[in-house]
């Protein structure tokens, strides 16, 4: 293990899938980079975990105590904390608050960098488009809310997970009400406890990517793609994506809606990953990452 006390240093939490590009990145421009690991890895990322155990400068294993984590770290010159992969997102917020680093996030609003309901909430108050939803503890919530809506299907998927995860298409109040027990008291992706089950209109429209990086709220936008998926067992899967230009149409009204989005949940530094629908009243969120697009491959 190398010693980094003194040496410029950038902290990544879990740095998988397309966060793992970070980590050579870093290093060729002369940082060194240490890894937080979280304690529950997804078994997908098995296989980037010892990746990035053998590139990193140092990797710490999160004991899920903020305060030590915190003191080993202090004796660095920590530049900034970046989130690889959407389960360190919040991790990568709190050490950011705890050491005051500047190119950070707005801390307040953390949790709606995650939870997919307080997101999609805290849109609703800006005044800005979102989605039709419920979040139910129980399956009696789930279908009182169900038996007040008019339009079908509906999507039913855990709160903070990501991919497509768990995601159900039902059309029917029977069929949500199926997908919400499958999901409640299960593990997401990142070992956290599905205590309730988020249930949201489907959106109709072309479903975009939209991917970028904030400074100091500026951002800059790298890529939009055009989603395309098919269904496996009644449930949505990544086909196709096909990559759009400044001077499409699409263009201009899905990037200036996602600076919106940025701004709204206080996403003022670092990369963003945003999937949009493109509907008949404008653009809407479907959800956002504030980190690198997982699944990425820069070759």
């Amino acid at each position: 293990m190398s010693e980094v006390h003194n040496k410029h240093v950038i902290v990544i939490v879990d740095a998988y899938t397309g966060g793992k590009y970070l980590v050579p990145a870093f290093q060729a421009i002369g940082y060194k980079v240490i890894h937080v690991e979280s304690p529950f890895t997804p078994e997908y990322f098995y296989q980037d975990k010892e990746l990035i155990r053998r590139r990193c400068d140092q990797t710490i294993i999160y004991n899920l105590n903020l305060n030590d984590l915190i003191e080993t770290l202090a004796v660095n010159s920590i530049k900034a904390v970046i989130a690889g992969s959407e389960g360190g997102v919040e991790l990568a917020d709190a050490l950011n608050e705890a050491f005051s680093l500047p190119f950070a996030n707005e801390f307040a609003l953390s949790c709606a960098r995650r939870d997919k309901y307080v997101m999609q909430h805290t849109l609703e108050l800006a005044g800005i488009a979102s989605i039709k939803q419920v979040k139910a503890s129980t399956s009696l919530e789930l279908a009182d809310w169900l038996s007040h809506i008019d339009n079908w299907p509906v999507v039913v998927k855990p709160l903070k997970s990501a991919g497509t995860d768990s995601v159900s298409i039902c059309y029917s109040k029977e069929a949500a009400l199926a997908a919400f027990d499958g999901i409640i008291g299960t593990q997401d992706l990142f070992g956290d406890t599905n205590t309730s089950v988020l249930c949201q209109e489907f959106l109709e429209g072309v479903e975009y990517v939209v991917n970028g990086i904030a400074r100091n709220n500026h951002y800059f936008f790298t890529e939009l793609y055009e989603s395309k998926k098919r269904f496996v067992e009644g449930n949505p899967v990544y086909d196709e994506q096909i990559l759009r230009y400044v001077n499409d149409e699409c263009y201009a009204p899905l990037t200036e809606y996602t600076q919106l989005v940025c701004q709204a949940l206080g996403i003022k530094n670092g990369a963003f990953h945003a999937e949009v629908m493109l509907t008949k009243r404008g653009p809407v969120l479907i959800e956002i990452g504030a980190r690198v697009a997982g699944g990425a491959d820069p070759y």
